[in-house]
């Protein structure tokens, strides 16, 4: 049985559940699905909803370090347009930018990243609460579609591992789609114009009441880019291009106390490939005596980059009502095909033979080394909970289960000019991993009094992943390489994730509390194996990390428009798994080709921090200003083990982010607006091992101004306001940049 046929198998079981359920429905009371976004989210004072703890609560009653980017937040700043302005700017929050969303990562609180490798993330991905990590490419960040249309997003701070599970050692994301809307024929058409890289985007919306109980909601986005920064000229093609569609279709049904709803989505786009600039300075490496620059945004690679994601999704969500409490079911079949190429030395055939002419390589290179990693993921994921209360709501419950399911199938291939003494054009690597994971969470609060809570959180998983890695010749055919490149193995690790939390009422709206807490990230299988002639062996496999987090805090409101959350926490990290290489590079003569990345466990490490949030509105010149501002403190260091004191990486010092959205009435029928949203970040360190690269510090202002009037919506927008140009990545050999300056204008229709 496949996955798709497996999914399809579930939702039938999943509608006979729904089917039973009523025969002995006691009540008629609807409600909406767990994951809804209960009447567009209500973000007035203490009316925002979330599902931090796997059931609908107001924001202010969670005693945690969480965060929600409501839907009207997003529109203010003229949509979300990548997952990098989506998660920037929130307290601890780091995006690990490779420039290419193929392989770029979130981090929360100092979690580590895994750059380039096929490992899971440290930070829970999820889409209206079904797991969207995983898979050797491509799994470390959200795709584009789900980006579109969004609901809500929940950024939950801290280990989350007791009822989120593996990977929330930083944290867990939740991207809530808009739903269906009953009694309700609304849309709109956003289109959007960006001169500097001449790109357009249009995006519809159309949301279709069939009637009290029956709703439906249609979506569909398109973007076409013709030009970049990043270009490359002997391909004549830019490395950072967006092209191409996607899709969704929602079906939304109450039937008596059950509320269904079940969404399709597809895209299909060409992404921003992985880009570097060759930078080499003077005897920072033997082999270029005078250096090695190549112009900032030019990159002379003979071998063109490209890359793409394509993607199917299918959720299908119910939610239950009954006297003694609450089922949820999320049911959810993903189906993803990423791709990317990059030329593996950076430079083409026609430089580097100048390069050994004039002196500026004194040692032999191959020009002609090139990557192409495909990875095809299939996830299928089941989740059941259910909730109630006892004893007039002083206890409340949850319990629940969760399948989960990855194949993924990976394949890289390296190229290389063929000689005399090696003929073959290079090697080609497929790899097959099956991930099989089951869990039993559960919860228990009680209030001892009606200022005084106590909770438990607790999930039991049983992991199983399976790994088939071989290599072979692209000349020959035959294997190559021998045990080294060519694994058969398993890992099969159980872990049991708690949360205990009290939280006290200092005040009517005001929560203090503390939580002591633990999480794991997935061990795995290294799939790519790097290069025979490479310096450091690469591991087939590493273990499982193991978090157990400390954090004290408090949240609410301190006045009617003005809302604070503060968090002290500290992480000890047990397994750490960090990213390193194989020790190729250019200026490797035993092995002069790119690194190939790896991961490995590291011993003990500590992480720290302090977090700060404040949210206010209130009128100003006649019109309405609303601020949410916040900043983070953080460090972190290798406590044990062979890198004992190294600072943990991309992990900066400082982070801190500002949204400011001010309104005015110009006339009787037009509005003024002006949105401002600024992201920056402090010190820090790149990698964990030498050499040692500061993260460069980094300011970004974005500004969106314009007017409303009868359903329309005419803006101009400007991202990276004073065009603040800076490395975000450094190695000896290479740097990356970001995007500089970018313009345009936005039109946007309602109804």
């Amino acid at each position: 049985m496949n996955l798709r046929t497996a999914f399809l198998a579930g939702t039938a079981a999943i509608a006979l559940l729904c089917d039973a359920g009523m025969s002995f429905a006691a009540t008629q009371a609807t409600s909406e699905p767990q994951n809804g976004n209960n009447a567009e989210q209500a973000q007035e004072g203490d009316k925002v909803i979330v599902t931090a703890r796997r059931r609908s609560e107001r924001l202010i009653d969670v005693p945690a370090s969480v965060s929600v980017v409501s839907a009207q937040t997003l529109n203010d700043r003229g949509g979300v347009t990548s997952v990098k302005s989506l998660v920037e700017g929130q307290a601890g929050v780091r995006f690990y930018d490779s420039t290419s969303p193929t392989n770029s990562e979130i981090s929360m609180r100092g979690s580590p990243t895994a750059r380039a490798t096929s490992s899971d993330p440290a930070v829970g991905l999820y889409r209206s609460s079904s797991y969207v990590g995983g898979g050797a490419i491509g799994g470390r960040s959200f795709a584009k579609m789900d980006l579109f249309d969004v609901g809500r997003v929940e950024v939950m701070r801290g280990a989350q591992g007791a009822l989120y599970g593996r990977n929330a050692v930083g944290g867990a994301i939740n991207i809530v789609s808009a739903l269906p809307e009953y009694e309700s024929y609304k849309g709109s058409v956003d289109l959007k114009y960006t001169s500097e890289i001449e790109g357009s985007q249009a995006q519809i919306v159309q949301n279709i009441a069939l009637g009290e109980n029956t709703a439906i909601r249609l979506g569909y986005d398109y973007i076409k880019q013709d030009k970049g920064f990043f270009k490359n000229p002997d391909n004549n093609t830019y490395f950072d291009i967006y092209d191409g569609s996607g899709y969704r279709a929602q079906l939304r049904h109450k039937m008596a106390n059950w509320d269904m709803n079940f969404l399709h989505e597809g895209q299909d786009y060409r992404v921003p490939a992985i880009a570097y600039r060759v930078y080499i300075d003077p005897n920072a490496a033997s082999g270029f005596p005078v250096g090695y620059y190549q112009p900032q945004f030019s990159y002379a690679w003979n071998f063109k980059p490209y890359a793409y994601q394509k993607q199917t999704t299918d959720i299908l969500t119910l939610s239950g009502t009954y006297p003694w409490g609450m089922i949820i079911s999320n049911t959810m079949y993903r189906d993803r095909e990423t791709y990317y190429q990059f030329d593996g030395d950076g430079i083409n055939v026609t430089d580097y033979n100048t390069g050994r002419s004039n002196g500026t390589f004194t040692r032999a290179l191959d020009p002609s080394v090139s990557s192409m990693n495909l990875d095809k993921t299939k996830t299928l994921s089941q989740n059941l909970q259910f909730n109630g209360s006892f004893l007039d709501s002083k206890l409340n419950w949850l319990a629940g289960f969760e399948l989960l399911r990855i194949e993924s199938d990976s394949v890289v291939t390296s190229g290389r000019t063929p000689t005399q003494a090696n003929p073959s054009p290079g090697a080609r690597s497929p790899a097959n991993v099956i991930y099989d994971s089951s869990a039993l969470f559960g919860s228990l609060g009680y209030k001892i009094t009606p200022k005084w809570e106590v909770s438990y959180e607790g999930r039991y998983t049983s992991d199983k992943k399976q790994v088939d890695a071989k290599r072979y010749d692209l000349l020959t055919g035959l294997q190559a390489g021998g045990s080294a490149f060519n694994i058969d193995s398993e890992l099969s690790p159980t872990n049991y994730s708690y949360n205990f939390v009290t939280s006290y009422k200092v005040l009517p709206r005001l929560t203090a509390y503390a939580k002591i807490g633990t999480a794991y990230r997935s061990g795995g299988f290294n799939t790519n194996l790097g290069d025979p002639r490479q310096p450091i062996t690469i591991p087939a496999s590493y273990q499982n990390e193991e978090t157990t987090a400390y954090e004290v805090g408090f949240r609410g409101r301190l006045f009617d428009r003005v809302s604070i959350a503060t968090a002290y926490y500290k992480n000890e990290i047990d397994n750490l798994i960090v990213q390193t290489d194989n020790g190729c590079r250019a200026t490797n003569p035993t092995c002069p080709i790119t690194a190939t990345s790896f991961l490995t466990n590291a011993g003990k490490a500590e992480a720290s921090g302090i977090e700060l949030e404040l949210s206010t509105m209130f009128k100003l010149l006649g019109g309405n200003l609303r601020i949410d501002a916040n900043g983070s403190k953080q460090d972190g260091k290798v406590t044990e083990g062979q890198y004992k004191g190294s600072s943990l990486p991309q992990a900066p010092d400082w982070t801190a982010g500002l949204d400011l959205h001010y309104t005015h009435r110009i006339t009787d029928v037009v509005d003024g607006f002006m949105h401002i949203d600024y992201n920056g970040h402090w010190g820090g360190q790149q990698e964990l091992v030498p050499p040692l690269f500061p993260i460069k510090d980094l300011q970004i202002v974005n500004a969106r101004i314009g007017a409303k009037f009868k359903g329309y919506e005419i803006a101009y927008f400007a991202n990276n306001v004073f065009d603040n140009v800076e490395v975000i990545y450094q190695s000896t050999t290479a740097r990356r940049y970001n995007q500089p300056f970018t313009s345009g204008v936005q039109l946007i229709k309602r109804w």
